[in-house]
């Protein structure tokens, strides 16, 4: 009987309830199938709702792009395509020539720095930067170029340079001011008497192009000594930008060097970034991108990093400069590797910006930030998104187009309030080396804390006219000013947090009683008695000694919202030249707190809209009609007064100079310190004669800001909005 079973299967009975069984299975299995299949797939992490809503938001951020660049017909070009478009045509050595002429100004800065769109940008170069225009002009229009080197007669540099001061002069209630004939600077003529041009040919024959020093095309004042196919290694300028580190044991670690022609970088932001180190959990890798390329460093050990910095070398001919940007100092309660994000650029900034360049960079930038951002917002309404990878793939697209925002509204609102008071000075400033502003951002849940330095900067002031010598002066100590008061007001107006200023920390110090000392290189041992570091009192030492610097700094740190704050104050004797230095690292203001919860995508979306959103307010109230500035004007001279008479002051402030005797001469009536050094070198006289210029330019400042002076221009040639800017209102 069980053999038949076997053989024939189950009885009918049997068959029933075994069908039974599998239909109740079926019927209790399913739901839990449903359930494994939802646990093995990922759920969108964005409803369509959702999605809908985010796209809305990012086309009306598209709009608001859109509209920072309006079609111009007479845009000022920023490409050699744009600028061929409008030469009249057709494109012939004359018509060339006269455009570059009549449309790029001459600044006497030494090297190639901008290149040839870095020109278009600015709108005015020296004789190399030009002759680059115009070599790639002419040979985009079918002319066989070369370069030709030779030099100018003294004659002819004073030419140019009368052709570039204008006729301006110094006006009392009225009248002219009868002030000493400020002459051309010799060492600025020494400098200008190796010149470039270039040479077209024309029926088998080369010719002239020269629109700095020629009247007309095919004519030079200069005699070639040489021709050149390439631009001459002479003549040309390479920049190495260096990231190491100190340790707490003072060992120094090099993490990576990129190095070029300053023309890859000119206009250009480099950004930086931090991988994870798979060989030390305490370890980062540093990341460096110039557009779409990047090189990958050594390891940063974080767990003994002192300070993280970026230094930066300048190579024109035989002449180089070096200057450094501290990125990171580490501190008991600060340490930007346990933030969510950690981000820093650069952007190099060889010359002038311009409405039309800060349009256009914010308009790419903001477009392509947008669309990494809509792309990231499709895949999580997919569920077709890797988490934390993705999320952060997408946040590293999104500030690298932000670090090339942000700086740019940066560095063209700072340009119009250098060129506007340089204007109201008398002076036409000059950029004598590249700058680079250096950015910073940190993202701890929802806050993203943003800074900005600008670095390497220097900013040199030819004066226009009769105007007196002094104007310079006033110029270069007036800049400092406006530089470290502009930096924290655009900072202010990012995020709404008060920064520090180093104007700020001398007024706390002055409400604390806490004592100033001024070192120069005759008192360089009082560096000594600073509370600094062993790293910045070697840098300061080199500063004074090898520089000539003068100091000026509380005797020991300050408290400023309840934290211990220090900086200093520097000025060039020879020049005037002051500047601001917080011994603060970027982002060293942002108070340390506990780890935030993680931030869900569709938070993480409103966050990165939300600060394209104020990159591109930034932008966009930078290129709106320029408001008065008088009063940022009115602060900055009374607090340059202050500080000229308390450089060398011991018991009381030095008393200021009379009007009338800086008129006639920039050191008061003291002996110029230029005409005596000692046997090392170093600027001789006393304290009190070295901040004689700086005296000197500060009453000069405070005159004009007064109103007591004023500047009347004649006809400039000139590519900025200065000459058309009103007259600001007297300070008080």
């Amino acid at each position: 009987m069980r053999e038949t079973f076997l053989q024939t299967g189950l009885p009918r009975g049997a068959t029933l309830i075994r069908a039974f069984i599998i239909m109740m299975w079926a019927v209790w299995a399913a739901p839990l199938a449903a359930q494994e299949a939802a646990e093995g797939a990922q759920a969108p992490a964005l409803s369509p709702t959702e999605l809908g809503v985010f796209k809305a938001r990012i086309s009306e951020l598209r709009r608001q792009a859109r509209t920072l660049q309006q079609p111009d017909a007479h845009a000022s070009p920023l490409t050699l395509d744009e600028a061929l478009n409008q030469i009249p045509r057709p494109h012939s050595p004359g018509n060339i020539y006269r455009w570059v002429r009549d449309t790029i100004a001459f600044e006497p800065y030494t090297g190639a720095l901008r290149g040839v769109q870095g020109t278009l940008i600015a709108r005015s170069a020296n004789a190399v930067d030009q002759a680059l225009l115009t070599r790639e002009l002419l040979r985009r229009s079918g002319h066989t170029t070369r370069f030709a080197t030779g030099r100018l007669h003294d004659s002819d540099i004073r030419e140019v340079l009368t052709r570039l001061a204008s006729s301006a002069r110094v006006e009392r209630r009225g009248e002219a001011v009868a002030a000493r004939e400020p002459g051309l600077d010799a060492a600025l003529i020494a400098r200008l008497r190796d010149h470039i041009w270039v040479e077209v040919e024309q029926r088998g024959e080369f010719i002239a192009v020269d629109p700095i020093a020629a009247p007309l095309v095919g004519m030079t004042p200069a005699r070639a000594q040489a021709h050149h196919e390439q631009l001459p290694e002479d003549w040309t300028t390479t920049l190495e930008v260096e990231l190491s580190s100190h340790l707490k044991d003072t060992q120094r670690i090099s993490h990576l060097t990129v190095s070029g022609p300053l023309s890859r970088y000119a206009y250009r932001t480099l950004t930086l970034g931090f991988e994870p180190d798979s060989m030390r959990k305490q370890g980062r890798i540093p990341v460096l991108f110039v557009g779409d390329q990047s090189s990958r460093g050594q390891a940063i050990p974080i767990d003994a990093l002192e300070s993280l910095e970026l230094s930066f070398r300048l190579k024109s001919g035989a002449r180089e400069q070096r200057w450094t940007q501290t990125l990171y100092r580490s501190a008991t309660n600060f340490d930007i590797f346990s933030f969510d994000a950690q981000h820093f650029s650069v952007t190099l900034m060889p010359g002038w910006s311009s409405d039309a360049w800060l349009a256009r960079r914010s308009k790419t930038a903001a477009e392509a930030a947008l669309s990494a951002l809509q792309t990231y917002a499709e895949e999580l309404a997919s569920a077709a998104v890797d988490g934390e990878a993705a999320d952060s793939l997408a946040a590293n697209a999104v500030m690298h187009e932000l670090n090339a925002m942000m700086p740019a509204a940066f560095i063209r609102k700072l340009d119009r309030s250098v060129l506007r008071n340089a204007h109201r000075l008398g002076v036409r400033p000059v950029l004598s080396q590249p700058r680079a502003v250096v950015t910073a951002s940190l993202q701890r849940g929802d806050q993203v804390f943003v800074d900005l330095r600008l670095s390497g900067d220097r900013v040199d002031a030819l004066p226009l006219g009769e105007v007196p010598a002094v104007a310079t002066a006033a110029f270069g100590g007036l800049y400092g000013h406006l530089l470290d008061t502009l930096t924290a007001e655009f900072l202010e107006q990012q995020d709404g947090r008060q920064m520090l200023t180093v104007a700020r920390i001398f007024r706390r110090a002055s409400q604390q009683r806490i004592p100033f000392t001024t070192i120069d290189p005759r008192s360089i041992e009082r560096l000594d008695a600073l509370s600094i570091n062993d790293t910045l009192r070697t840098r300061l030492r080199e500063s004074i000694r090898r520089q000539g610097r003068v100091l000026l700094s509380p005797l020991h740190s300050v408290e400023v919202d309840g934290v211990k704050r220090f900086g200093w104050w520097s000025v060039d004797p020879l020049s005037g030249w002051m500047r601001a230095h917080p011994i603060d690292a970027l982002l060293a203001q942002v108070a340390q707190h506990d780890e935030n919860d993680p931030l869900s995508p569709p938070r993480h979306l409103d966050l990165h809209a939300e600060l394209i959103a104020r990159s591109l307010r930034a932008a966009s109230s930078t290129l709106a009609p320029p408001a008065d500035q008088a009063p940022s004007m009115c602060v900055a001279t009374r607090e340059l007064l202050a500080l000229s008479r308390a450089f060398c002051a011991t018991k009381q402030a030095i008393a200021s100079p009379e009007l009338e005797i800086c008129l006639h001469d920039p050191q008061g009536g003291q002996a110029p310190i230029s005409a005596s050094t000692d046997m090392l070198g170093l600027a001789g006289g006393s304290c009190v004669e070295q901040l004689a210029t700086t005296r000197c330019g500060a009453v000069y400042a405070r005159a004009v800001a007064q109103g007591e002076l004023v500047i009347a221009n004649g006809e400039t040639r000139s590519t900025t909005e200065a000459e058309a800017t009103p007259p600001a209102p007297p300070c008080p």
